[in-house]
């Protein structure tokens, strides 16, 4: 929001800069005489006429936020209606929501270095539940469920070789038949 009020106060200089500009070239061009005069009007239509060309390529193209061209009006007011609209659709952002959701974007991302994944997993749906469009979820998801594969297989493994290491060593009770019937 800063940033578009800048953009307002940037504007309105440009546009009194531009006006005494046109105020200093209408004074002076009385003084000149005739060939420099013929071309310093041709000058300035000139460019106007390129500041025209230049918005009217930026409204048929879509651009959002047309150019600066203070020498003619519509750009000015194009880009303060522009601005206008941009605070508006920002005001009515849920910004303590997307903060929040950040933030447990962040601790999902450390819960996860730490290996605590059912905590990341908790924050990964609050963040999301807060904020949908959070884009720190893009990469927090798939490295959370990387880490939920990697913990299963690991876990896996364990059981194999605890499965196997009670396979291998023989129970007492099993040692004692076994003498018995030993041959």
């Amino acid at each position: 929001m800063l940033l578009i009020q800048r953009l307002r106060a940037e504007i309105d200089r440009a546009v009194g800069l531009a006006k005494i500009q046109k105020t200093q070239f209408d004074s002076g061009i009385v003084l000149e005489t005739e060939p420099t005069k013929s071309a310093m009007i041709a000058a300035q239509k000139r460019q106007i006429a390129g500041a025209e060309a230049t918005l009217a390529i930026a409204e048929k193209s879509g651009i959002k936020w047309k150019p600066l061209l203070p020498v003619i009006d519509k750009s000015p007011a194009a880009l303060r209606a522009t601005a206008t609209a941009e605070l508006q659709r920002l005001a009515k952002l849920p910004l303590a929501n997307m903060r929040k959701s950040v933030e447990l974007a962040a601790a999902g991302f450390e819960a996860v270095s730490a290996k605590n994944l059912s905590d990341a997993a908790v924050k990964c749906q609050e963040a999301e539940g807060l904020w949908s469009a959070n884009e720190m979820l893009v990469r927090l998801k798939p490295m959370l469920a990387a880490s939920k594969v990697a913990e299963t297989k690991a876990e896996t493994a364990k059981v194999e070789a605890a499965k196997g290491k009670a396979e291998a060593t023989p129970t007492p009770i099993l040692n004692r038949v076994k003498s018995w019937f030993s041959f």
